[in-house]
């Protein structure tokens, strides 16, 4: 977890640039001009702090690092090929997310129509189990259990 001060800051390679000769930390310094033309640049911490007896690395003027930095990722992460992987795994997940989702529904829907079956049986004999209406109410909500337990079973099985 990096701290806030280098996620948010302006300097994109704070924390996660380092020198290659001695691995110190690539850090910003920045110079002024006579002009008054503000220069920034990476340079090595060891460097900066112990001169060239600690470390010969170079500094590097932020941008130029920055773009190369920045041209490196979008060649390696938005090449076609590897865009057209990656959505098509994602494609697929959602394909079976979709199909996960539908069964759980399903298996929802056989469960409520059998809890209802279950408090209409419950009611036997204090109602007349003849009665035209329940019958047709048991029949109507056995129907919607095996139809919804056959598709769920059914796109499950995809």
């Amino acid at each position: 977890m990096m701290p806030p001060r280098a996620v948010g800051g302006s300097t994109l390679l704070t924390g996660i640039c380092f020198c290659a000769c001695r691995g110190g930390a690539m850090t910003l310094r920045t110079g002024t001009s006579r002009s008054g033309q503000e220069y920034r640049y990476y340079t090595c911490a060891t460097k900066a702090t112990k001169g060239k007896t600690g470390c010969p690395g170079i500094s590097i003027q932020m941008d130029r690092l920055n773009e190369a930095v920045i041209e490196h990722l979008e060649k390696r992460l938005l090449d076609p090929a590897r865009v057209e992987v990656l959505m098509d795994q994602l494609v697929a997940r959602r394909e079976e997310w979709v199909t996960e989702r539908h069964v759980a529904e399903m298996e929802r829907r056989a469960t409520e129509a059998d809890t209802k079956l279950s408090r209409l049986y419950g009611v036997n004999g204090l109602v007349d189990m003849g009665d035209p209406s329940l019958k047709a109410r048991i029949a109507e909500l056995t129907a919607i259990r095996e139809q919804a337990r056959d598709d769920a079973e059914r796109a499950g099985a995809h």
